[in-house]
């Protein structure tokens, strides 16, 4: 491109975001390396985002703090470097390193962070951790060679250095367990920092936190997490969390702008549904949890969330839907299930086992499969034969009213359950 093509080019914000968003990384390395101009235009978009799993960033983290490093290598000295230099411009950061986390903040220059997240931070170990982690198990087993019970003991201290007045009585180090205690050291350090670099950025509007950061810190207050945490979030509009189970009533109430949740620890609907009065939360999207729900429990929290596109949850308990004398009762009055199950009309995708539905016994099965073989028609079968027959329409008609109720809400896409066809659902999963 011409000098004075490239300067019009790069007088233009918009193209100039259009043709980097297109670019990789790599590529955007080798487009700063053309001039100065060139470089100063696209450095914010290379640094946009640090991915940790993409890259050259494995192989630098994994021997970052290793004695042998040479003029090419990067050590933590150049990772601190990059997090002072460029900072300012990374918006997503995703890792499963803790020296980024601990560089991230302690540089103070990472302030502009939109998306958060991290994953199994305590199971990334550069070669050096692991040589000292299999160095100290190995001299534990030794030493307690005649009682293999106390090799497994765990460590623990408390005197670790705090690095902020805010975690005084909120959170302390996890047990160091099969870990050294530098290793659980670094684990508090980490786990401080990582709270500290949220707080640090106030416009995170995406925060994902690692299932293991259970295994770097304990919180000894929910208040710390509710009130000092996720109400400094004015923007938080996603959050998945495996680290703590969160009441979701408290939760809402903390961060009114948040749209989606997801978690992998159980959350106690019943009381959810129940308080709150007939709270609706217009703003909220996707719900990923682990429960069981009943089909008027599910249909009461669609009425709680009347803008819901995307639930999940562990199961849908419909034992209560029974079929006898050529009619379903699920124990609701008549007309009230219809309104309840129609509040969510947006709903697209609804993923969670059915569980209790009627189901025929070993030996009613194999006597139904003989029938089928053998193509009997009803006049030529026995009493029990034709029993089974009878059950197997009642449990399919049973199956087909659960799908009914479902069917009412009419832009479901996707439901993980049965292979039962469902008028006015577009796609079944099995």
């Amino acid at each position: 491109m011409p000098p004075r093509q490239s300067e019009t080019f790069f007088r233009l914000p918009e193209l100039t975001a259009l043709v980097a968003g297109q670019l990789t990384g790599p590529e955007l390395y080798s487009a700063i390396q053309v001039s100065q101009q060139w470089n100063t235009a696209l450095i914010p978009f290379l640094w946009h985002t640090i991915d940790t799993d993409l890259y050259g960033w494995p192989s630098i983290l994994r021997s970052h703090d290793s004695c042998q490093l040479n003029d090419h290598s990067k050590g933590e000295d150049w990772i601190r470097l990059v997090f002072k230099k460029y900072g300012a411009f990374i918006s997503c950061l995703r890792t499963r390193w803790k020296i980024i986390i601990n560089v991230a903040f302690s540089e103070s220059a990472c302030t502009q962070l939109t998306t958060l997240s991290t994953f199994k931070l305590e199971q990334s170990h550069t070669f050096q951790e692991e040589t000292e982690l299999l160095r100290a198990l190995t001299a534990s087993l030794e030493e307690t060679f005649g009682n293999l019970l106390l090799a497994f003991q765990p460590a623990f201290r408390t005197d670790y250095p705090i690095i902020s007045p805010l975690f005084v009585g909120m959170m302390e180090p996890s047990k160091a367990r099969f870990r050294t205690l530098d290793h659980q050291r670094q684990n508090w350090i980490a786990a401080q920092s990582l709270w500290l670099l949220i707080l640090q950025n106030p416009g995170l509007h995406t925060i994902r936190l690692d299932w293991e950061l259970k295994d770097m810190c304990s919180l000894t207050s929910l208040d710390f997490l509710y009130d000092g945490i996720l109400r400094m979030l004015p923007n938080l509009v996603f959050l998945e969390s495996h680290t703590i189970p969160m009441d979701l009533e408290r939760l809402l109430a903390c961060v009114p702008s948040l749209q989606s949740y997801r978690t992998l620890h159980p959350v106690d609907m019943e009381s959810f549904i129940s308080s709150g009065g007939g709270t609706e939360y217009g703003q909220f999207r996707e719900l990923e949890i682990l429960g069981v729900l009943t089909p008027q429990s599910l249909a009461r929290l669609l009425r709680k969330f009347p803008n819901l596109q995307h639930l999940q949850f562990e199961a849908l308990q419909v034992s209560n839907v029974v079929y006898s004398g050529g009619k379903v009762n699920n124990g609701e009055a008549e007309g009230e299930s219809e309104g309840l199950w129609s509040a969510c009309q947006g709903l697209e995708t609804l993923r969670g086992q059915i569980v209790g539905v009627d189901r025929l016994s070993y030996l009613q099965q194999l006597t139904l499969n003989r029938l089928q073989l053998l193509r009997t028609t009803e006049g030529k079968m026995s009493e029990r034969e034709l029993a089974t027959v009878n059950r197997q329409r009642e449990i399919h008609e049973q199956q087909r009213e659960i799908f009914k109720k479902l069917s009412v809400l009419k832009h479901l896409k996707v439901w993980t359950g049965s292979a039962v066809d469902v008028e006015g659902v577009e796609d079944v999963w099995v």
